[in-house]
């Protein structure tokens, strides 16, 4: 999945109508299940510090997910500093969901 349309499911999934957004709040999630976690996370990353702090959140929640499905050697191989730095920046977040994501 390129970058752009990855964005563009974040974006798609805070918008007000319930079911544009239920159907694009689903696809971060079957993308995290069928793709390789390594790959999607460095695609994830690239939005982690957008302007919108909803596309933020979904992006937390997303990496997180993709995490969780790395053994040690695929977090290493990410880094495991840039992912503690990345962990530490979405703390301070402003939305709990980001937060929490850590």
């Amino acid at each position: 999945m390129p970058t752009q349309q990855l964005l563009q499911s974040l974006v798609k999934a805070i918008q007000d109508n319930k079911f544009v957004c239920e159907e694009a709040d689903r696809t971060p999630k079957t993308v995290v299940d069928s793709m390789n976690p390594l790959i999607l996370l460095h695609k994830l990353w690239a939005h982690v510090g957008h302007s919108n702090l909803r596309v933020r959140e979904k992006c937390a929640v997303s990496i997180s997910k993709c995490v969780s499905k790395m053994d040690l050697e695929g977090r290493k191989e990410f880094g495991l500093i840039l992912l503690i730095q990345t962990a530490a920046n979405l703390l301070t977040d402003k939305l709990p969901e980001a937060r929490e994501s850590t």
